[in-house]
């Protein structure tokens, strides 16, 4: 079941989705940052207290994916608004690249079909390396047009 004001949209959705208690954001532009939070590692770094308070510090400066720093920090801006919602679950990160890849295909503006089409053609998250289950991606309707700009 999903925690949405509208209600589900899917009935073939297996993960939960909850509000945060709290979320702050915090966007920063700096090359030099300490060893845990470095720029040429991390865009985006979050920390959960009791999985219903997030707090999030996204690099500007971070490093560039598919060596464009604008797509790089609205992908970075994008994790960081979307990991709350899957921070209850015990396979957070798969979760979170779920909803993401959503996110970014409606603020990107991708024709909504398209969008559909792509993510559920996605396959699995083949995040072994965190140890977690993999999660099928699938198209979540309200969740990409929640980020249409």
């Amino acid at each position: 079941m999903f925690d949405t004001a509208g209600g589900p949209k899917h009935d073939d959705i297996n993960i939960a989705f909850h509000r945060p208690t709290e979320q702050k954001i915090l966007l920063v532009k700096r090359q030099n940052m300490p060893e845990l939070l470095s720029s040429d590692i991390y865009g985006e770094v979050t920390v959960s207290i009791d999985e219903t308070y997030f707090r999030s510090l996204v690099n500007l400066a971070g490093p560039a994916k598919n060596g464009d720093q604008e797509f790089s920090n609205a992908w970075s801006v994008i994790q960081a608004t979307c990991l709350p919602y899957a921070g209850g679950h015990q396979d957070n990160d798969p979760v979170r690249n779920v909803i993401s890849a959503n996110a970014a295909a409606g603020w990107g503006g991708m024709e909504e079909k398209l969008a559909a089409d792509l993510i559920n053609s996605y396959g699995m998250t083949d995040l072994d390396y965190l140890g977690s289950r993999d999660y099928q991606y699938r198209f979540i309707d309200f969740v990409y047009r929640e980020f249409i700009r």
